[in-house]
């Protein structure tokens, strides 16, 4: 079945916190500069055979999304898919969250996300 799904761009705080009360599910895009020499060495790496054209010029951020499961008064709990690990949901403090959404990505306006209803399952 189809899904309905509601896109936020500038979103607040209280729309992710609400969203989240409601059970559903919340994917971010989020900047990724803590990674950025990582990620950036590994796409420099494979530019060429992927886009046949010249290396492009370093990002100041690398996007990524994340879905948020949950928050309390001192983290928000995401699950990260460039985990190694596949750990359960991890723990980031309110200021790395947010200074990480309010970055956005590439093309991505800061505090975007994506509101999917969890559908009961027949």
């Amino acid at each position: 079945p189809d899904a309905h799904v509601e896109h936020y761009q500038g979103a607040k705080t209280s729309d992710l916190k609400q969203a989240i009360s409601q059970g559903k599910v919340v994917i971010v895009a989020v900047g990724w500069d803590s990674d950025l020499e990582i990620v950036w060495k590994f796409v420099k790496s494979k530019w060429d055979k992927w886009r046949g054209k010249p290396n492009p010029q370093q990002p100041s951020t690398i996007g990524h999304y994340m879905v948020v499961v949950g928050y309390d008064a001192e983290h928000v709990q995401v699950l990260d898919p460039a985990d190694p690990s596949h750990s359960p949901p991890k723990p980031l403090s309110w200021q790395d969250f947010l200074s990480k959404w309010g970055q956005g990505n590439f093309a991505i306006e800061p505090r975007s996300m994506w509101v999917i209803p969890k559908e009961p399952v027949p």
